[in-house]
């Protein structure tokens, strides 16, 4: 029998949202006398809380008096504390009775119940769809990490894992997953943070696989966005940052033209209740079946570009290069690479890295028939490596929609981030150019010389004429 017992405030696994260079965290429990004081007289008895580094067994928080509640039986009831756990870990939490009556055999400390595994970290929420949940098919190396744990949809902490949608003992969860998830963007994406911030990382999921974003928009349905908020709160109630990767089942037309909105609306309603964490939005990849709409997959592409332009704080990632383990869901491999990519952002935006943000188009020039387009976020400008293959990934329509061909790309000023399109003829009336824009766009070829990251997709975008 156990002289203490946890009852709420700590799990094992868990990990603990930092705020600057500590975690406040507030435990409470029971007690009561071991059976070996029976017949002894008690004199006193009070809970101890200590908070232990696993790795080395020192004492990071000493023992430390409880408060208990009142009671009518004697040594025996309830009690609480509020302890400030630096961050780190991973922590091992330990309670104790210390007992004082009038043999040697019960003066001393009586055991209590122990949390195992914790530490006190950086949190990231999951949220999305299917390839936020993850869903990749095939065999690639992410082994897991000691200091990487995840809030299941079990509404359990554990040690972070593929698949980490998986839904064992989360049978009336709403975000509960249908399909046979696999692997995620996400576990390659915390290992790699964990030296910049220094301290451990939990993930909470969220995400659920072919879901519209009318179920983040409290305005039309809202659960999954009430879904994520509540576990949120039960994970702690704050958080670092929110991974967003979803837009698939809404790249449809009549859906696709209203997204951006809806995409606002969603993410400045997760901020009033989570405060202005940043968030790090994927741009949609590509889809391979025959029933995709190119023009609702570019606007949709287009929107989510406009979005991160509209609303600060918000980080899109660009996915296009990246390699499918069926129709729509990304590889394994194409998932570590995507992780090691957001990581980068993460690291700029949070803990002081180099730059790292994915070349956007900041204007497009016509004069004569040559367009110029120059790309912001390329500080080392860019590379194209081959030059008839990157001209493929651009389109350019005239005003009436139809298709100029482009003769030629010259990347002579890439290192200034600019590349210039040879066109057959210029477009009748207003102009406009896109790039990586349909359901299977074309390899880019083109990519930021330092990063190797490929330019945001775009749609439709006019190109403008000097007078």
């Amino acid at each position: 029998m156990l002289s203490v017992q946890i009852d709420s405030g700590a799990a094992h696994w868990q990990i603990f949202q930092r705020e600057g260079a500590a975690a406040s965290v507030a435990l409470q429990g029971s007690f009561a006398l071991h059976p070996i004081c029976s017949g002894h007289v008690i004199h006193s008895a009070c809970v101890l809380v200590r908070v232990v580094r696993e790795q080395d067994n020192t004492a990071v928080v000493p023992w430390t008096k409880a408060a208990a509640a009142a009671s009518d039986t004697p040594f025996c009831g309830g009690w609480h504390i509020q302890l400030s756990i630096p961050q780190g870990g991973l922590y091992r939490i330990e309670t104790a009775l210390d007992v004082c009556g009038d043999a040697p055999e019960v003066t001393r400390l009586f055991g209590g119940a122990m949390r195992h595994h914790l530490g006190v970290g950086d949190l990231f929420v999951i949220a999305g769809q299917s390839n936020a949940a993850g869903f990749g098919a095939d065999a690639a190396p992410d082994a897991p990490d000691l200091q990487v744990h995840l809030f299941r949809n079990c509404c359990q902490w554990d040690l972070a894992t593929h698949p980490m949608n998986e839904s064992t003992g989360a049978d009336d969860a709403l975000n509960a997953e249908t399909g046979c998830c696999g692997t995620s963007p996400w576990l390659t994406f915390a290992k790699q943070l964990l030296p910049a911030a220094g301290c451990p990382i939990g993930l909470i999921q969220t995400a659920m696989g072919g879901q519209s974003i009318d179920r983040w928009d409290s305005r039309v349905c809202g659960d999954l966005l009430d879904n994520m908020l509540e576990r949120i709160a039960l994970a702690g109630g704050k958080v670092t940052g929110i991974l967003w990767y979803q837009g698939c089942t809404d790249a449809v037309p009549g859906k696709a033209e209203t997204y951006g909105e809806q995409l606002c609306f969603v993410m400045q309603a997760i901020r009033r209740a989570v405060g202005e964490v940043p968030i790090f939005s994927m741009q949609l990849n590509r889809y391979l079946r025959r029933d995709g709409d190119d023009a609702a997959w570019g606007t949709l592409r287009e929107q989510q570009r406009l979005a991160s332009k509209q609303l600060p704080g918000v980080f899109l990632i660009p996915t296009t290069d990246l390699s499918l383990s069926d129709y729509i869901h990304n590889s394994s491999s194409a998932n570590v690479l995507l992780g090691l990519r957001a990581a980068e952002f993460c690291k700029a935006v949070l803990y002081g890295g180099q730059t790292c943000f994915a070349p956007d188009l900041q204007s497009a020039v016509m004069e004569k028939d040559v367009v110029t387009l120059t790309f912001s976020h390329c500080g080392e400008g860019l590379v194209v490596t081959e030059s008839a293959l990157a001209a493929k990934a651009f389109v350019v329509e005239d005003e009436r929609g139809e298709n100029i061909s482009i003769l030629a790309l010259f990347d002579g000023d890439a290192s200034a981030g600019r590349l210039h399109l040879y066109l057959a003829k210029c477009p009748a009336g207003h102009g406009v150019i896109s790039f990586a824009s349909g359901c299977n766009p074309a390899a880019s070829c083109v990519f930021d010389h330092k990063t190797r990251i490929p330019p945001l997709s775009f749609f439709r975008n006019v190109i403008i004429s000097p007078l």
